[in-house]
């Protein structure tokens, strides 16, 4: 049997990684000394604690590495989903070492800003419920969501008051509390009556008044390419909408939302465009 010191000298641990690991559960001495609670370790352990090492080393966590001690039948599937873990996250790396070459210049190309006028344009929308805490949970572009713009878009057609022009999302530019109210937003010739409704749906409706509006088209092909949609936090945002927030600020326009629609056939003619009212008329 050897002592804390001589086990940590002969595997590579410290006495303290040892204490640590015995009271996770983890590597447990084989004998404790009932008076003076000095740690003894066996040879065999050298083993365990080898595993240990080699397993840490590879970044695998301790509830991991614990079961792969425990449960020996089940170190490969273990492994193996820990390889996949950092195969992904080796992969988001690299792309974030690739887009951090290329954001800086890109944001500075001098995306060009243009204002326009727009008429009052009637809407109704499909609400939804964003966390701004991306662990927590909420709303989100889903199938079921999709779903039920489609039956907003046939409800429209059905009723005589169809679309009149793309669709829009509309971000609120002021929030409060944990989360934030986004539009989903179809342009119709007249303003729906209140006892339009749509099943499952708690709808919005209004009315874009009269604007000078600033907006910015751009083509897929001149947006980041990998916005690393898989960041523990969510996706970065577009640099076209990063100047397009900036544009605003200099010029001194609070908007209260920030429209972004798209439109195209494939990705050769995609074309995101951001708006906001900068005056009313």
């Amino acid at each position: 049997m050897m002592s804390i010191s001589e086990f940590a000298l002969a595997s590579g641990l410290s006495p303290k990684t040892l204490r640590f690991y015995d009271e996770r559960e983890i590597l447990i001495p084989a004998e404790v000394d009932p008076r003076s609670g000095y740690r003894r370790y066996s040879a065999s352990q050298l083993r365990d604690a080898t595993t240990i090492r080699i397993l840490r080393a590879t970044g695998m966590p301790l509830e991991a590495v614990s079961r792969a001690l425990a449960e020996p039948d089940e170190q490969q599937r273990l492994l193996q989903t820990h390889r996949s873990h950092l195969d992904a996250e080796r992969s988001l790396q690299d792309r974030a070492l690739d887009l951090a070459e290329n954001l800086l210049p890109h944001l500075e190309s001098g995306t060009e800003i243009r204002t326009r006028e727009g008429g009052a344009t009637n809407w109704v929308a499909v609400p939804l419920m964003v966390p701004l805490d991306p662990n927590e949970a909420g709303d989100r572009l889903t199938g079921s969501v999709d779903a039920t713009i489609e039956r907003l878009y046939a409800a429209l057609v059905a009723g005589g008051n169809p679309p009149t022009g793309n669709s829009w999302t509309a971000m609120p530019t002021e929030i409060t509390g944990t989360s934030a109210e986004i539009l989903l937003c179809f342009p119709v010739a007249t303003r729906v009556p209140e006892s339009f409704t749509l099943e499952g749906a708690d709808l919005r409706s209004g009315t874009l008044p009269a604007r000078t509006e600033a907006y910015v088209q751009v083509t897929a092909s001149e947006i980041a390419a990998d916005l690393l949609d898989d960041l523990p936090d969510g996706r970065l945002p577009d640099p076209v909408f990063i100047e397009f927030s900036e544009y605003l600020e200099q010029h001194s326009t609070r908007p209260t939302e920030i429209r972004q629609a798209s439109w195209g056939t494939g990705p050769e003619d995609w074309t995101v465009e951001y708006s906001a009212t900068v005056t009313e008329q």
